[in-house]
């Protein structure tokens, strides 16, 4: 992927840059007051969130979170959606109508390891034993270190990101392998 002249759309450590009005500002998608269905679909996998998978198209999506998902057009091809009565801390992409990539930013979203944003590096290890491997990413800056969790499923394979800074998850992002190590842009 790259970058259109002009765009502003940079994940960089847990944090989405563009303009204020813009994809990519920090949203309201899952968190507290949302009940039932918070805990439904606030567990996040390599393969997706709750029921939801990545590769599934919206009209998927929105049976398997049996929620109102809807799509907000972004940049150069690339979709936020949103799911209707979660709060914030994630930031879910679609790209070419298909759901491709998660960010988890607040300790609202847990893996289904129960680890979230802002658990220690300790905690991180003893939940992912023998689980976790050093790798490359397309993500920017920030973060002082990034340890991955893969899953396989047929013949695709979908990681965790865990980003690190001050012995802490500083950010949580999931999708297939392929996404995740070389999406540093939404274009």
């Amino acid at each position: 992927m790259r970058l259109a002249t002009g765009a502003l759309s940079v994940f960089a450590a847990g944090i989405a840059l563009a303009p204020a009005s813009g994809f990519g500002a920090p949203r309201t998608l899952v968190t507290t007051g949302a009940g039932v269905a918070s805990a439904r679909l606030a567990a996040l996998s390599p393969s997706g969130i709750g029921p939801i998978r990545f590769g599934m198209t919206l009209a998927e999506g929105t049976a398997a979170a049996d929620l109102p998902v809807t799509s907000v057009p972004g940049i150069n091809g690339c979709s936020e959606w949103r799911i209707q009565g979660l709060g914030t801390g994630l930031e879910l992409v679609a790209f070419g109508g298909r759901l491709e990539y998660a960010l988890a930013y607040s300790s609202a979203i847990a893996t289904t390891r129960g680890v979230r944003v802002g658990d220690s590096v300790a905690r991180l290890r003893r939940q992912y034993r023998g689980m976790l491997r050093q790798g490359r990413s397309g993500s920017l800056g920030g973060p002082q270190e990034r340890v991955f969790s893969d899953e396989r499923i047929g013949t695709r394979t979908f990681t965790l990101e865990f980003s690190l800074a001050a012995h802490r998850v500083s950010s949580i992002a999931a999708g297939s392998r392929h996404t995740i190590e070389t999406f540093g842009e939404c274009a």
